[in-house]
């Protein structure tokens, strides 16, 4: 987009330029004419000037509105991301201390004595308190 401005600054110099040497070579030098033509000259590049300087505000706010609209899809895209790998990060850590839970339970229950057991619930991590204890690793 630089390039852009660059250029069309370019051009308005040129164009400036032609119309000067166009204004010498087809009007006379006496000084009447001089002065009404140099006014024309001066009124045709205000009005050069004005428009090509619309154009560059345009141009400038299109490049505005195109880095906004990428920035915003870029960002967007990212945050999405970034929410799905938490989301299993979340996932991995609950079912680690249901592990954990599950671990410290089977090791509350090998203190107990065996009437102790005899009354507690049915809870899978209560059946086997005897059995070593294995924990999934992290990934």
């Amino acid at each position: 987009m630089r390039d852009l401005r660059t250029l069309l600054s370019a051009l308005i110099i040129a164009l400036c330029v032609v119309v000067g040497i166009s204004a010498r070579a087809y009007f006379p030098e006496t000084a009447t004419a001089s002065t009404q033509n140099i006014a024309g000259l001066e009124s045709s590049v205000r009005s050069l000037e004005q428009r090509l300087n619309f154009i560059e505000t345009r141009i400038g706010r299109l490049e505005q509105q195109s880095v906004l609209s990428s920035t915003t899809q870029t960002s967007s895209t990212r945050n999405e991301l970034e929410f799905n790998l938490l989301q299993r990060q979340i996932g991995t850590l609950q079912g680690q201390i249901k592990e954990i839970e599950c671990g410290l339970v089977r090791l509350d229950e090998r203190t107990l004595s065996s009437r102790a057991r005899a009354e507690r619930s049915n809870d899978p991590c209560r059946l086997n308190p005897d059995a070593p204890l294995r924990f999934s690793t992290p990934r």
